[in-house]
């Protein structure tokens, strides 16, 4: 399974992080601290999943995409503001655009970083030249996104 930049970044900050309050205790209290009790490993209560209408789509989609992917349009997906037409749904290559969880499974992701020919016959990246690459920021939140369950 590959890993996104943006997961490795998060993750490495996180462990910047917890070296930092490590490096700050005395060597009792560190070995104190080493007590598996009181840690909490289980990030999904420090941490809400980005939603896709105010974390992906406003700050990116609705202009980067909008214009082509409208939902009477015959570009497919339609892409606005309900995630529904994204989530689960197959594409005309078979793969489903987005898979919660899993970029590998997401042909979305692939189409937004130019990496399409790896799981397909053909087709550009989105949006398409000569319209300019999505930001590294719009690419990173919808990775995140993906990663974080798809969430409405």
């Amino acid at each position: 399974m590959r890993t996104s930049p943006a997961f490795l970044a998060i993750w490495l900050s996180a462990c910047v992080a917890t070296e930092e309050v490590a490096d700050t205790g005395t060597e009792s209290d560190t070995a104190a601290d080493t007590d598996d009790t009181d840690v909490d490993t289980d990030d999904t209560d420090t941490e809400e999943s980005p939603s896709y209408l105010t974390d992906v789509y406003r700050p990116f989609l609705e202009e980067s995409c909008g214009g082509c992917h409208v939902e009477a349009g015959y570009i497919h997906p339609p892409i606005t503001d309900d995630p529904s037409h994204l989530i689960g749904t197959a594409s005309v290559d078979g793969m489903v655009y987005v898979s919660p969880g899993s970029l590998e499974d997401s042909f979305l992701w692939y189409k937004i970083t130019n990496r399409q020919a790896e799981v397909s016959e053909g087709g550009t990246r989105m949006p398409p030249p000569p319209e300019d690459a999505l930001s590294a920021r719009a690419v990173a939140a919808i990775e995140a996104w993906i990663l974080g369950g798809a969430a409405p």
